[in-house]
């Protein structure tokens, strides 16, 4: 159970990585009408510069690590299940 559990720790490692990632850029907000458009800089924002709350934050890091783990999960029990059983016929 070596190797599931190596496959188990690293897709955890990258689905962290990428839902930490996911939670940080929430609420960043888009920029609707530019002041220059060769130097850059924002003269309106789409969402008033909305702020997510920690909480917010915490919440969306759980659900996209929930959603992107699960897979990783099924996919190393099959492995494993294909690798180690033997189905009698």
């Amino acid at each position: 159970m070596g190797k599931t559990k190596m496959v188990l720790w690293k897709g955890f490692l990258l689905c962290g990585g990428l839902a930490l990632f996911a939670s940080l850029v929430l609420g960043n907000p888009t920029c609707e009408q530019l002041s220059d458009p060769v130097y850059g800089g924002c003269e309106q924002y789409s969402n008033d510069g909305y702020k997510p709350t920690t909480e917010e934050r915490a919440a969306h890091f759980a659900y996209f690590l929930t959603l992107l783990y699960l897979p990783v999960i099924f996919g190393a029990v099959n492995g494993y299940k294909a690798q180690h059983l033997t189905y009698n016929e």
